[in-house]
């Protein structure tokens, strides 16, 4: 009986280690983790750093064209065809990738721009706000690393940006603009909350000629 005791202790000793190894263990890697995390984050550079609120303008090029986009009371329009009604939602990424653009490689000993495809830009951004207009040149693309050359009017360097600098800005003005679809998912709740609302008074109006 003794002997079946102490083995119970000793099992019950091993868990309490193994759970504690356990909990030690789980909170050591979410540290690690969240060490990895703000390393990497530290050791991205800002490319741009413009308050997406202060954006009243902006333009980019798509198909040899140039679009370029107005903000006037909150709302952002086609400056060409102010008529055209644009899905905000689908501009907003538009400036908030150019504005707040982070790189992951910052090169600043280079001899020519024409080597990273910057001499003749495959795009070119622009963010205008009362204090100025920023210009961004986007030029070639790095395979290896999936990442795009990049370089402002405001820093000589040149730098490595994720692909999305590149992706965001392949649309037209079609694919920025409210289709019927959208005008027409956002009309028919109320038609269907009026038809619910007349047969719930011809239900209501049943219930009264049966009680009379």
């Amino acid at each position: 009986m003794k002997k079946q005791k102490k083995q119970l202790i000793a099992l019950c000793i091993l868990l309490f280690i193994c759970i504690v190894a356990w909990v030690g263990l789980t909170k050591w890697n979410k540290s690690q983790e969240q060490k990895k995390q703000e390393e990497e984050e530290a050791s991205k550079v800002m490319v741009t750093d413009v308050n997406t609120e202060d954006v009243n303008a902006f333009s980019y090029q798509y198909n040899n064209e140039t679009l370029s986009f107005v903000k006037e009371d909150d709302t952002w329009y086609y400056e060409a065809d102010k008529s055209i009604a644009l899905d905000q939602d689908a501009v907003e990424p538009l400036v908030i990738t150019a504005a707040q653009l982070t790189a992951d490689q910052e090169i600043r000993d280079y001899e020519d721009l024409s080597e990273y495809g910057l001499e003749t830009p495959s795009n070119t951004i622009t963010l205008t706000t009362g204090d100025g207009t920023t210009t961004l040149l986007i030029g070639n693309k790095n395979d290896m690393l999936s990442q795009y050359y990049v370089k402002t009017d405001q820093s000589d360097s040149i730098y490595l940006a994720g692909s999305a600098v590149y992706t965001t800005y392949q649309k037209g003005i079609a694919d920025l603009t409210v289709t019927e679809s959208t005008e027409e998912s956002a009309t028919e709740q109320p038609e269907e909350t009026e038809e619910a609302d007349t047969l719930q008074d011809g239900d209501t109006e049943s219930t009264t000629e049966i009680a009379e």
